[in-house]
């Protein structure tokens, strides 16, 4: 909620199908991004709402996950799969408009992003492994000490 969520769900922890539909009164989200995919996808869909679109941005359960196509056209949803490294490099004048906004909104104070820890840059193994415990809250920064003790992260 620190982050300026109204609603934080735990897809692990509790049916979140469910609890979407609840605070939704049944209408169900508009979008959802989706970086974990597999069973997570599919029942991503069962709550998304007519005319909602599903984004797929990652694979973090390793899992696949399928969709069937009556799923879509006749409630008008859509799915979408995004990659920031593809639109990096066959796309850079779509991230323009973003990347102003923002970095003058971490400029001004108004994007607040949570540093979960931060590893010396010899630590990097340790600081993946932490990542890739899931216990991570926040990002993980990798520091770097210049001459003259000054820190740079990254």
């Amino acid at each position: 909620m620190d982050a300026g969520a109204d609603q934080v769900i735990c897809y692990e922890n509790a049916d979140f199908v469910e609890k979407v539909m609840e605070v939704t009164d049944g209408r169900g989200a508009d979008v959802i991004l989706d970086s974990i995919s597999g069973r997570v996808s599919e029942q991503s869909l069962e709550c998304l709402a007519k005319y909602g679109r599903l984004v797929h941005f990652g694979n973090a359960s390793g899992e696949v996950g399928h969709f069937r196509t009556v799923d879509l056209h006749s409630s008008c949803r859509s799915v979408l799969g995004f990659s920031l490294g593809t639109t990096r490099k066959e796309r850079p004048q779509l991230l323009q408009h973003a990347a102003d906004v923002v970095l003058k909104y971490l400029a001004d104070g108004r994007l607040n992003i949570k540093i979960g820890k931060r590893y010396p840059l010899e630590q990097a193994m340790d600081a993946h492994h932490w990542v890739e415990s899931r216990q991570s809250v926040g990002k993980v920064l990798l520091t770097v000490e210049q001459d003259g003790g000054a820190k740079l992260s990254f």
